[in-house]
């Protein structure tokens, strides 16, 4: 009676090509997450980016007058774009108001008187 033969150089083969292959599948998910890590930290670059488009820095001092847009509106850039708000300077501070010759007169007299 003839026995088979053991295919031990086939089985031997067959773990070296059994265990390329998990290395090559582990080398591939490191590479993935590594990929998936700097993907990660550019997305995160890109957010801190956009987030200082958030923030509207005036050239002068003042103080903020009406809002013109509020939270939830869609406003645009250019020429066209709606005003946000308009800055107010605080120093000087010019005012200006409708007053009567007589009443203009008694604040003049008094103010001399000062």
């Amino acid at each position: 009676m003839l026995r088979p033969t053991p295919r031990v150089p086939n089985a031997s083969l067959r773990i070296t090509l059994l265990r390329n292959a998990i290395t090559t599948a582990r080398q591939n998910t490191a590479r993935e997450a590594a990929a998936n890590v700097l993907s990660a930290q550019a997305a995160l670059e890109r957010a801190k980016i956009n987030l200082t488009y958030t923030n509207i820095v005036a050239p002068v001092a003042g103080r903020v007058s009406r809002a013109e847009m509020t939270l939830g509106n869609v406003v645009s850039t250019g020429a066209n774009a709606p005003v946000l708000t308009t800055l107010v300077s605080l120093s000087p501070i010019y005012a200006s108001f409708d007053v009567d010759e007589q009443t203009y007169l008694r604040y003049l007299s008094r103010r001399e008187r000062l």
